[in-house]
């Protein structure tokens, strides 16, 4: 199928299969962006053009969704007897195979890829939507760090089809909650799959191994899972409760919403950078903001002695009533404050957080402004949102050549950037020129890889004056030496930016300070 035309769409390369399913990298020619197409092929028993029409409303409705952290679908069509489907191509490693190759994840990692599935689990129950078949398969890691939840349908069943007993299905159940096995799911069952997805990222295994149906289905209903402590003596003890709540067999006993989730590991982020006080955190000051039920789960999932402090410590106006009341006077005052000038607070907290020298922030301030653009994309804020985000995609990349950082995770662009970086750096600047220029002319036509692009014609340009030197600190010192000699030449301008961009490259350099020396010396004298 590959070099296929398929309806607007160019097949390039095959990405992955399942059992019904085979996706494959395709550019669609007219936007010059490239997709994951995923073909469907449906069972012979199906009436086909019923089937067909129903799938093209479904996926109608979920091309309207648009969140940070769900890979977005751009449509739908047929070919031949198969369905395709149009989605966000994601340049990344998937939640499964990190978990396969590392064993077992960060802890502070496990935190922030939950809090921000947690955070895309919300958004799709705010919307009475259910993902029903969350696992570490379906959710991929961006290079920067960035969750994108996939494989999201609208018209899945509550009621799960019978299963087989092949691998695939048994390893679909072990992340599936007690009663979606019996028939009824609820956002809560959502809950527990984000539960043994974050169990597994935090001990490499699962809290209950696939046996039988009957087998798993009867242990999940009746046991608590093995403590994430047991298995892993670094976890902080919210943590640790935090998953046991999620993976509760009775779903009431677990929290109340994704909300809740994300606040719980967001103040388990927070006491963890501070290493304050559960009580400290958990009461602070009174605002319209964090009074409610959320706030009051927080407290409840991370339990124990925090929550006995946060109650006991909290002051007269801090108490239910006394919130409840406060809540109601400054609802006005704060919807008011709140839109539409909460896209503006957005925005200054992605600001802020481009000010740190710490990449992890930028990835975040990344989110803040997507959500920013994703508003209203033609307000004038999400314009400069996306020259802000423009601006971090350049600085993590800057900052991963820089530190030589490359990895599976990153795109092949970005990895290919960082190699023509370090050939700069050690001086060999025709082959650094030939590699910036190769990466331009093969990623020109990629939209996700136009910043990387713009960078290395930038940085190809700058060195054309100096491809043609020798690299040898000996001889470069030579050849520095040698040209003080035709300063008054028609060459001169030539050479005073080939000499000031050595000075840029070289300075701090050990090897060559005899030859930033000759260059800086040089440069004096060719001064106007």
């Amino acid at each position: 199928m590959e070099n296929q035309q398929i309806g607007p769409f160019l097949i390039l390369e095959r990405l992955g299969t399942t059992r019904r399913q085979k996706i494959w990298r395709a550019r669609q020619t007219e936007q010059a962006r490239e997709v994951a197409l995923k073909f469907i092929s449906l069972p012979p028993s199906f009436d086909h053009s019923r089937a067909i029409e129903k799938l093209s409303v479904e996926f109608d409705t979920l091309r309207q969704l648009r969140h940070p952290h769900l890979a977005r679908v751009y449509g739908a069509g047929v070919f031949e007897d198969k369905v395709f489907v149009a989605s966000e191509l994601v340049e990344g490693e998937s939640l499964s195979s990190l978990i396969a190759r590392r064993g077992r994840i960060a802890i502070d990692l496990a935190i922030e890829y939950s809090r921000q599935i947690a955070s895309c689990l919300e958004f799709l129950h705010d919307r009475q939507l259910l993902h029903s078949k969350l696992t570490p398969d379906k959710v991929l890691v961006s290079a920067d760090g960035t969750i994108k939840v996939t494989d999201l349908r609208l018209n899945r069943k509550r009621k799960l089809k019978p299963l087989r007993r092949d691998r695939r299905d048994m390893e679909l159940v072990a992340y599936l909650a007690p009663e979606q096995l019996a028939g009824n799911a609820s956002h809560r069952s959502d809950l527990y799959s984000l539960g043994v997805v974050l169990y597994e990222m935090l001990t490499g295994r699962l809290p209950f191994e696939a046996d039988t149906l009957a087998r798993i289905s009867r242990t999940k209903a009746e046991l608590q899972a093995t403590p994430v402590c047991q298995a892993r003596l670094d976890c902080p003890v919210w943590l640790d409760r935090l998953v046991q709540s999620m993976l509760h067999p009775n779903p009431r006993q677990r929290p109340h919403s994704a909300a809740a989730v994300r606040l719980t590991l967001e103040e388990i982020q927070s006491l963890d950078q501070s290493r304050k006080g559960a009580a400290e955190k958990m009461a602070g000051s009174f605002n319209a903001l964090n009074a409610g039920t959320d706030k009051s789960e927080v407290i409840r999932l991370l339990g124990g002695k925090a929550a006995r402090e946060a109650r006991e410590s909290l002051a007269w106006y801090q108490r239910t009533w006394v919130v409840g009341l406060a809540f109601l006077a400054a609802l006005g005052l704060t919807a008011w404050s709140l839109w539409p000038p909460g896209s503006e607070k957005l925005f200054e907290s992605a600001s802020a957080l481009l000010q740190s020298d710490e990449p992890a922030r930028w990835g975040e301030a990344r989110t803040l402004l997507q959500r920013v653009i994703d508003r209203d994309p033609a307000n004038e804020l999400a314009g400069r949102a996306n020259k802000l985000v423009a601006e971090s995609r350049r600085r993590t990349l800057l900052d991963q050549a820089e530190n030589n950082i490359r990895n599976a995770l990153q795109s092949e662009a970005v990895q290919d950037f960082v190699a023509a970086w370090q050939d700069e750096r050690r001086c060999l600047f025709a082959e650094a020129y030939r590699r910036y220029d190769l990466l331009a002319l093969r990623y020109r036509e990629s939209a996700d890889d136009g910043f990387v692009v713009a960078e290395a014609e930038y940085r190809r340009d700058e060195l054309a004056p100096l491809r043609d030197l020798p690299y040898d600190d000996r001889e470069l010192l030579a050849w520095i030496n040698q040209s003080r000699g035709e300063m008054d030449t028609e060459a001169t301008e030539m050479l005073r930016t080939q000499l000031q961009g050595l000075v840029a490259r070289l300075k701090g350099s050990k090897l060559y300070a005899a030859c930033v020396a000759a260059a800086e010396e040089t440069l004096k004298r060719l001064l106007p």
